[in-house]
């Protein structure tokens, strides 16, 4: 210790029996960590004389009789020895060092500083939804007038306080927004920026679901690079695999730099998205979410690989790699197309091009792609206008999942030489056979047979909702399967959840929180903990629980306030008695997720532009799920995922909600408009493939 040749006595702890024998050896432990920590020698005023069957005991140790400071160096850190003796002859030894100082950080764009209204969730609980109102009350009213950090609420409510069945996850954004989001929750209505539900208990398989092209956008992941070291670690080593196979900077690619390669480049694209994947995977576990299974489509089987453990992240990034720059040799040979039909009824019309169009992938029960030769295609579409069928050409100039990829079968199968698929304990859902698979079997044909052979991605889905209904997690950049997943999941009696993880609108880590939100508020686990480690939050005191007494004599009066339970979780919906109740309510709802999206409009001001559609109004097919989900979440009401698209404006939209929450009001000329809706049907199926064909829309695999 301290740089002499002799050792110092810390002191020791004798133990004879029962549970003091355990004791000593961990007394002994933190009071040499705290030394080593605390560069501090202590006394050892209990110490008399030596041992005289000790020779020479003063030249061999040394029992410091006054505390002394205990320097370290790089070169020398401090060092001690634990040494635990037991009874049972049970004998432990081991050895402490000063932790090294952290290195300087390495990685190359230098951080975003942390905005000053960067989210913060805080999570609460309740037995009952009274509770639950009364719980956000009382914390409003301890925040109101008194000095707080979000991060120490935040930490206090995820660490100090149990979880009940009556959840709710604030995402504040600064006081105003968090005591406003407190205000909300206590008069029973859902904040703007949080959601709340009731925890069912089990809530089944955690699927994680990895799409091929298409959720790519400039600087998807600055955001989380600069503010999650658990993400911005994932890239880096992804950027470790990659670069034996590239002569590029992925993490300037994934942070949107300057001069970083063009992500029009499909050798570019496909290992930026698989690396993106991994690493939203890898955030997704940190928080407690685990995938069960996992399922991938095209390009997405190789991060699906990955994450299950299957594949070594160098040897998926080896197949990533390699097969992406094999396809620059199919360009200009050949296109896809998007199908708005039936598998059935496209595989019949095929059979007039035999051998030059085939099915590249079945998305849903309406979306189909097609793929093959360039005059093939053309002819299809004009054929398909006939029977009044809307096909749309895909930007790209290559034939994924065609014949024409026989033509590189052997610069593809050298791609995957060498790699060592293993057995994984996750289930991984084949898109190439529509079976689970036993991984073992991740050779290099099977790689070959992932790019020609057409997607099931609309037969696995579909398997998995019925025998396995759980929690599917789309991990992208922006959502391009969820809306499939959910009309899917909309014909079901049980809906399984499906989220999203991040979105070309926003890349953040509060994206992220609301994602887990709507997650934990259905029943799944979560380690909130683990998002309040950086911010080092103090030790707070909280508002106590607050009990929902009740009377039990026979005399006691009985009514709703008596009831523990409080209102139902839809008690917002009693109040949409009219045409006007239920357009206040749609256009609120959609001015949030406008405003959301950086578009600054109130919901009275909505409601000037009732007849706007919504697609007019800014909203994509992930929004329009986001609205369908509030929705249900204030009223109960099932609507499908694309309903802000077949009631295609917001007073179109509430009035469906109106009759469907009161459904003994006869349909009338300005709620039921059968040529007008029939005319939006297929603009409702049009703009929620806007997202399915998204996969392919970019250069497909």
């Amino acid at each position: 210790g301290a740089g002499r040749e002799r050792p110092l006595v810390l002191g020791a702890v004798k133990a004879n029996v029962g549970h003091l024998e355990p004791a000593a050896g961990i007394v002994g432990f933190v009071k040499a960590a705290l030394c080593v920590e605390r560069a501090q020698l202590p006394a050892q005023p209990g110490f008399g004389t030596p041992n005289p069957a000790i020779a020479d005991f003063d030249r061999d140790f040394e029992v410091l009789r006054t505390p002394r400071p205990w320097p370290g160096t790089p070169q020398r850190p401090r060092r001690a020895g634990v040494s635990s003796i037991g009874m049972g002859g049970t004998n432990a030894h081991l050895v402490l060092e000063q932790a090294p100082h952290p290195p300087a950080p390495s990685r190359q764009p230098e951080p975003e500083p942390a905005a000053a209204d960067a989210t913060v969730p805080w999570v609460l609980s309740a037995h009952g939804e009274q509770a639950l109102r009364a719980q956000a009350a009382r914390l409003r009213d301890q925040l109101a007038g008194t000095p707080w950090q979000a991060a120490d609420v935040g930490h206090a409510l995820a660490a100090t306080r149990t979880a009940f069945t009556h959840r709710a996850v604030l995402l504040t954004t600064g006081r105003t927004d968090a005591l406003a989001g407190l205000d909300a929750l206590a008069t029973g209505t859902t904040p703007t920026r949080g959601v709340r539900g009731v925890s069912g208990g089990e809530t089944g398989p955690v699927v994680f679901v990895f799409p091929g092209q298409g959720s790519q956008w400039p600087a998807m992941g600055r955001q989380l690079y600069a503010h999650s070291e658990v993400f911005a670690r994932a890239v880096d080593d992804c950027a470790t695999a990659l670069a034996p196979w590239v002569d590029w900077s992925l993490v300037d690619v994934v942070t949107g730099a300057p001069g970083a390669a063009s992500l029009e480049r499909v050798d570019v694209i496909q290992p930026a998205l698989f690396a993106m994947m991994v690493s939203l995977a890898r955030l997704w576990r940190s928080l407690g979410v685990v995938p069960d299974a996992v399922v991938g489509h095209s390009q997405g089987e190789i991060a699906a690989a990955c994450v299950s453990g299957a594949l070594s992240l160098p040897d998926a990034a080896q197949i990533v790699a390699r097969r992406s720059q094999c396809l620059s040799e199919l360009a200009g040979l050949g296109g896809m197309s998007a199908v708005a039909a039936p598998a059935d009824w496209v595989t019949q019309r095929l059979r007039h091009w035999p051998g030059r169009l085939s099915v590249a992938a079945v998305n849903g029960p309406q979306s189909v792609v097609i793929s093959g030769d360039d005059e093939a295609l053309e002819q299809f579409a004009k054929a398909a206008a006939d029977d009044q069928v809307r096909v749309r050409r895909i930007k790209v100039d290559y034939a994924s999942h065609s014949h024409h990829v026989e033509r590189i079968r052997a610069q593809v199968l050298e791609a995957a030489a060498g790699v060592s698929p293993r057995s994984s304990t996750v289930a991984f859902h084949s898109t190439v056979t529509g079976q689970l698979l036993d991984t073992r079997t991740l050779d290099g044909a099977y790689w070959y047979d992932n790019l020609r052979s057409p997607v099931r991605f609309a037969d696995v889905v579909d398997d998995l909702m019925r025998t396995r209904p759980g929690v599917f997690v789309e991990v992208s950049p922006h959502p391009v399967l969820q809306v499939a997943m959910e009309e899917r999941a909309d014909t079901l009696a049980e809906p399984p959840l499906v989220v999203g993880t991040l979105s070309k609108h926003d890349g953040s880590l509060g994206k992220v929180w609301g994602a887990l939100a709507q997650l934990y508020v259905r029943g799944l686990p979560a380690d909130w903990t683990a998002l309040f480690a950086a911010a080092r939050p103090r030790r707070i005191t909280l508002p106590t629980y607050p009990f929902q007494r009740q009377r039990y004599w026979l005399s006691a009066p009985t009514g709703p306030a008596d009831d523990p339970a409080g209102p139902t979780p839809h008690s917002a919906a009693a109040g949409l008695d009219s045409p006007a109740d239920a357009l206040a309510l749609v256009s609120a709802e959609t001015a949030t997720l406008l405003t959301a999206k950086g578009v600054q409009v109130s919901g009275p001001a909505l409601q000037a532009q009732a007849d706007e559609t919504f697609k007019t109004l800014g909203f994509d097919s992930a929004t329009a799920v986001e609205l369908r989900n509030r929705l249900h979440a204030l009223t109960g009401v099932r609507l499908p995922a694309t309903v802000a698209f077949t009631y295609p404006t917001p007073r179109r939209l509430a009035q469906r909600l109106l009759d469907l929450l009161h459904p003994a009001v006869p349909d009338t000329p300005a709620t039921a408009t059968p040529g007008k809706d029939a005319e939006h049907r297929d603009e409702a199926a049009a703009h929620s493939d806007d997202d399915l064909y998204a996969l392919i829309e970019r250069g497909y695999v």
